[in-house]
């Protein structure tokens, strides 16, 4: 490869820091709440999986979630219920992790349930309060109660006895909190008053309807809420059209402004509402004006007629044939009842739960990423003060001269008086005492330099990993058929577990530098370890594999435990970012692979905005660890400086995350015979699907670590600008 430049002129560095901060309102997506649609729909493929079932398990996951284990004939199944003031929530979820069982609530549960079946899951009118019935086994008289009540803020979980007092809460409502209902434990458990509006009645006339939305020229949005009951926003842009900006129109428009076309619609599809609340033939569907929806509109008629056709030929395919021996029949039928049933379906719920994931997810990475940002911001501002204050007193020697003048002034006077002798070596003191604070001064100014540089890469891991969760949260709405295809725990889940890896890295950084020996002892045990250290890993289409640091642990790691000899190492110049490792040591590399790597280390830089971004590359052997260093601070020897292209490396990685839905070539990996997996390329393409394609294919690891362009003969560090020419 021709040897560029060595000291490029390098484009304006495209901060990350304030523009990030723009990308925090991405990840707080609106969250469509548990309306009473939804929760009937829920209750309505529960019922046949839960009813009847033995209680087994309570265990809150956290202060406003409580989990509850039952065992039916089809095996085990778990509960969620949650009084969360923004999700409040009933459905079912995968088995969740043992966490929680001591706590006071999940006790009293576990010890008033113990025992019981769960025998009904009632829920009445309009009101989404839901309760679930528990007696020692079906048949018989009820002996306790859980009533869950999903009302936004109101929200909350009450346990009764048989006389239906409250045995405990998870909220106790006070009466300065509310004098309409107060509620603690051993009061008679009141239902909450009735919300305003009228029931509605599939029964009632169109011109009654009509009527009752448009006697007060209000919005129509208004007008639904307020004449009836069980509407919420999400319902009323549901009734009011499959078009999000059309629907929104529509109920922000008066009652008296709309046009009788657009009352008869809005009346149909009310109609099919009201007809899937009472028939219970919900269907999931992806949202247009919402999220998601539950009901779906009456279908064109010839649709209807098709349907009804199938309808009627179906039975004939089922129904047993007449001249079939009467004995055969009962031997089917008595096999029959001796088979466990097989397990219910679900699809309402399991889109819940990762729908409730997903956004939730995003919240606490949100809330916990802005904590973070303001612990590094005050740990950057006190060392920089720090810093100033040494460098102030550094520039002080420099004044030891002008004493030592003045001191020799004094001394070759012809006749000095004892005062001027006496003035005379009080300069001389401070002006060797100035000299002498130069060695002491001189390291701890390295050391804040070095500690605010990395405090610096620390917030440029915050503001890459905020713009991939900002990605991520803008890609579902370009695509939202495929949101009903999503898995549990996909999108801010993996975001989650790079936010705790940075928070647990940057706790050595956040801890007092000056503290005894025990607090940085434990501050560096809470690090991640070695063996914990998961960087990203990428597969070219040579091959070859590329691994990129996540943190400053793992670009130590990748850089120098993992390296091989023959492994090249890439970083952006004059700017942090991820230390990336191109394993050349596997096979030799060609031109590709090298400006691929390049445009990988300029991607995952603060340069990421720059349209070319020089890159320094070194050959893992020529590393070394700064000794007293943070982790990942490395210096080098020699080494090249190439141009990259960060947005080369978006396309490349978008065409990775495409290549990892197709089976590889088996000529692609060099060591696996024909016919044969790669081990290796099994993990890459697990971690670049789990990293890559979950993510919306844009994922944006970066480290801190800074390099220099290479000077011939020197060995320079890789935190902290290179010299300028």
């Amino acid at each position: 490869m021709p040897p560029e430049s060595p000291v490029p002129e390098s484009p304006e560095t495209v901060s990350l820091g304030t523009a990030s901060l723009g990308t925090v309102s991405l990840l707080t997506a609106s969250l469509q709440a548990m309306d009473l649609t939804t929760l009937r729909a829920v209750l309505a493929e529960l019922r046949p999986l839960l009813l009847p079932s033995r209680f087994e398990k309570a265990q809150q996951s956290d202060g406003q979630t409580l989990q509850l284990g039952f065992r039916s004939l089809a095996g085990r199944h778990w509960l969620e219920l949650s009084w969360q003031a923004e999700a409040p929530r009933l459905l079912a979820i995968a088995p969740p992790p043992r966490t929680g069982d001591g706590s006071t609530l999940a006790q009293q549960v576990q010890h008033g349930l113990s025992g019981l079946a769960l025998v009904g899951l009632h829920q009445e009118g309009m009101e989404r309060v839901v309760e679930l019935q528990f007696a020692t086994r079906p048949g018989d008289p009820v002996s306790r109660r859980l009533v869950l009540e999903l009302m936004g803020r109101h929200s909350n979980l009450f346990v009764l006895d048989r006389q239906g007092r409250v045995t405990g809460a998870a909220r106790q409502v006070r009466e300065q909190q509310s004098r309409l209902r107060p509620i603690g434990s051993g009061d008679a458990y009141l239902p909450p008053p009735p919300a305003r509006g009228q029931s509605p009645r599939a029964t009632e006339a169109y011109a009654d309807w009509r009527r009752r939305l448009g006697l007060v020229p209000v919005a129509l949005g208004r007008a639904l809420r307020e004449a009836y009951q069980g509407i919420s926003p999400a319902l009323a842009l549901q009734l009011a059209g499959d078009q999000p900006q059309r629907a929104a129109e529509l109920l922000a428009r008066p009652v008296d402004q709309l046009a009788e076309l657009e009352w008869q619609q809005l009346h149909r599809r009310w109609q099919r509402w009201l007809e899937v609340l009472a028939s219970g033939a919900f269907e999931l569907s992806p949202g247009l004006a919402t999220a998601y929806r539950c009901w779906q509109e009456a279908p064109e008629p010839a649709a209807e007629a098709a349907h009804q056709d199938l309808a009627a030929i179906q039975p004939l395919a089922t129904t047993p044939q007449r001249n079939q021996p009467e004995t055969s029949q009962l031997q089917a039928s008595q096999a029959q009842l001796h088979q466990p049933p097989l397990p219910q379906r679900l699809e309402i719920n399991p889109f819940l739960e990762a729908y409730y994931l997903r956004l939730l997810d995003g919240r606490r990475l949100q809330q916990r990423s802005l904590t973070l940002r303001l612990r590094l911001q005050q740990a950057l501002a006190k060392e920089q003060a720090q810093c100033r204050q040494q460098q102030e007193r550094l520039d002080q020697v420099e004044g030891s001269g002008a004493l030592q003048g003045q001191a020799d002034g004094l001394l070759c006077l012809a006749d000095p008086s004892r005062e001027q002798v006496a003035e005379a070596q009080a300069l001389y003191r401070r002006a060797r005492k100035l000299r002498r604070s130069v060695a002491a001064i001189t390291p701890r100014i390295e050391a804040h330099q070095q500690r605010i540089e990395q405090l610096e890469a620390s917030l440029t891991y915050l503001d890459q990993l905020l713009l991939q969760a900002a990605e991520g949260a803008q890609a579902p709405s370009q695509a939202r058929s495929q949101a009903l295809n999503q898995a549990p725990g996909l999108g801010s889940g993996p975001l989650l577990a790079q936010l705790e890896e940075l928070e647990l890295d940057s706790q050595s950084l956040l801890a007092p530098r000056l503290g005894n020996r025990r607090q940085r002892r434990s501050a560096s045990a809470a690090s991640p370890a070695s063996g914990q250290v998961q960087p990203l890993e990428l597969e070219l289409a040579s091959g070859l594999r590329v691994q990129v640091g996540r943190n400053h642990r793992q670009n130590a790691w990748i850089s120098l435990q993992q390296a091989r000899r023959g492994d090249l190492w890439f970083h952006a110049q004059e700017c942090p970012g991820s230390h990336v490792v191109l394993k050349t040591s596997v096979a030799p590399g060609g031109e590709g692979d090298l400006q691929a790597a390049a445009d990988l280390a300029a991607h995952f830089s603060r340069a990421r905005g720059n349209r070319r971004v020089p890159v320094v590359m070194v050959a893992t052997d020529q590393l070394q660890r700064i000794a007293g260093a943070g982790p990942g601070t490395v210096r080098h020897r020699g080494g090249e400086v190439l141009w990259a292209d960060p947005q080369r490396a978006a396309s490349l990685l978008i065409e990775l995350a495409d290549r990892a839905d197709r089976p590889f070539p088996s000529e692609c990996p060099a060591q696996a015979a024909p016919g044969q997996a790669n081990p290796m390329q099994a993990k890459t393409l697990q971690a670049k699907t789990l990293q890559a394609k979950t993510l919306q294919v844009n994922p944006i690891h970066v480290n801190p670590m800074q390099t220099a362009a290479p000077p011939k003969g020197e060995g320079l560090p890789s935190l902290g600008p290179a010299p300028k020419p």
